[in-house]
């Protein structure tokens, strides 16, 4: 079968088209998980995976202050926390957990 070049630029400008639409979903759904992440009010922390460490304030993604539970860093949305989770997991590669913590902290609040 032989293709002109108008019949080739054509089937090229469709399967771009596909992809591109494809990519745009992809991107729109990621955006959207992103968006209910940041929506999600709450308050979460960092721990280092295996220890009783977590990450508090002072330090740097790349060179983190760790300390006690009380001591630890608190996110107000689950989005930053994430952000975060990764940048130290990317920058001093290091393994951390998310550790959602506004139940325990309604419990506390009740109590008072």
């Amino acid at each position: 079968m032989k293709l002109t070049k108008q019949q080739l630029k054509q089937i090229i400008k469709e399967e771009l088209s596909a992809m591109m639409e494809k990519a745009d979903l992809e991107q729109f759904k990621k955006n959207q998980a992103d968006a209910r992440k940041y929506r999600k009010k709450g308050t979460w922390i960092l721990k280092k995976t295996g220890a009783d460490e977590y990450v508090k304030p002072g330090g740097t993604d790349k060179d983190p202050k760790w300390g006690t539970k009380k001591e630890a860093r608190k996110f107000t949305d689950e989005l930053t926390a994430e952000v975060h989770k990764k940048a130290i997991e990317k920058e001093a590669d290091l393994a951390v957990t998310i550790e959602n913590i506004s139940d325990e902290s309604k419990g506390k609040e009740k109590t008072k």
